[in-house]
């Protein structure tokens, strides 16, 4: 599947899709829509691109991330996503094995240098709310090989790192307000990770 994610289109396609209207509420400032790069020191970069949104009173910051590179397996699917007014949407997106893969992966990679703290919640909840450990191991293979990185159980390259990174981890987790879906231990939320991960990892 190819596509245009240069900075100058995907702003375009920002600014196309929040300029339609619907009667929800939601108002996003246009002026507001930054596009920067992301990741530029690491082997895959990236686009971000923020943009403010109002609702009522209340005014906050959507961001997206956008990167390419890694193959994308099992094929993108038609995805339905519930909504907070009307009924859900369906689009075509990322098999939640592909997106586990790259996140886990990139575990392997970083080890117990990463501060990627997002990677260790999207993992459990996407793996939690089900998935095919079948799919899983293939997606995992694909991005491996393509990253020449070898699959193992991830507490190989995790050893230590909850004693050395709780305090930023507790300080991300209270900052996102994600204590209702994540553990206070970063360690209790490596076990997790684990269960979800090594099942398909540890068969390479």
């Amino acid at each position: 599947m190819a596509a245009d994610v240069t900075p100058t289109h995907l702003q375009r396609v920002v600014h196309a899709v929040a300029a339609v209207e619907a009667d929800d509420g939601v108002e996003f400032l246009l002026d507001s829509l930054v596009v920067t790069d992301i990741r530029e020191d690491a082997t895959y970069p990236g686009i971000r691109l923020r943009l403010k949104a109002r609702v009522g009173s209340w005014q906050g910051v959507i961001a997206w991330d956008v990167s390419t590179g890694d193959p994308v397996v099992p094929a993108p699917r038609r995805v339905t996503l519930p909504r907070l007014l009307g009924q859900p949407i369906t689009l075509l997106g990322y098999a939640p094995e592909s997106t586990i893969a790259e996140k886990g992966v990139t575990i392997l990679e970083r080890g117990v240098t990463s501060t990627r703290w997002r990677d260790y919640v999207d993992i459990v909840t996407l793996g939690e709310a089900g998935i095919d450990i079948a799919d899983l191991r293939e997606a995992a293979r694909a991005v491996a090989s393509y990253r020449g990185v070898e699959l193992q159980v991830i507490g190989s390259v995790l050893e230590g790192y909850g004693a050395v990174s709780q305090r930023k981890w507790a300080a991300w987790r209270r900052k996102e307000r994600l204590e209702a879906v994540s553990e206070e231990s970063l360690d209790d939320q490596i076990v997790r990770v684990a269960a979800i991960l090594d099942p398909a990892f540890k068969d390479w």
